[in-house]
């Protein structure tokens, strides 16, 4: 069969565009094949993998920070004695027995008026006497505190004191970060 040059059919212009558009095709698929494994160099953010880093402050005043303190008033009962021993032997408690420490004569540690200052960073000054009650305020290493009562209330295996301080607020302290004031 035999045809003129200007008489041409829309399959010759397939056999020629075809074999172009597959070879450009397989070209881009392999130029992004390639850059998935060398990297790309736009920074467009929508091609790489994303990390999103998260920091929550451990001081934050929430339930779980509650719960971690009451962990680490534990482990700080465990290392203290070896490495401060006056600073827990100036810590009068109730069951200590230590009474001649605070002054007043009295098995409880404390009497009603008694000045005391915390012994430690980051000591919570609590609702009620519980590590589950609202935190009425965090107290500095040598806040100074009224006791205002002479007895004390023990709960989750911590003696708890009622202060006040300086402020104006009132909670309850557990025993092991108050000790005598020297004034």
């Amino acid at each position: 069969m035999s045809y003129q040059p200007e008489e041409r059919y829309w399959t010759d212009y397939l056999r020629i565009a075809l074999p172009i558009a597959g070879l450009l095709l397989l070209l881009g698929v392999f130029w992004y094949w390639a850059s998935s494994f060398i990297g790309d160099d736009t920074n467009d953010p929508g091609l790489g993998t994303q990390v999103a880093v998260v920091e929550t402050p451990i001081t934050a005043p929430t339930q779980t920070a509650t719960v971690g303190a009451a962990v680490n008033i534990e482990a700080v009962n465990t290392v203290a004695p070896t490495q401060e021993p006056t600073q827990q032997a100036a810590a009068p408690t109730a069951t200590t027995g230590s009474s001649t420490e605070s002054g007043t004569g009295t098995d409880d540690g404390f009497a009603e008026g008694d000045k005391v200052v915390v012994n430690d960073n980051d000591v919570n000054l609590r609702a009620d006497a519980s590590t589950s009650s609202d935190i009425v305020e965090v107290l500095t290493n040598g806040s100074e505190l009224t006791i205002l009562s002479s007895t004390p209330q023990e709960d989750e295996d911590y003696i708890w004191w009622n202060v006040r301080t300086t402020e104006g607020n009132e909670g309850w302290v557990v025993s092991q970060y108050l000790q005598a004031s020297g004034t």
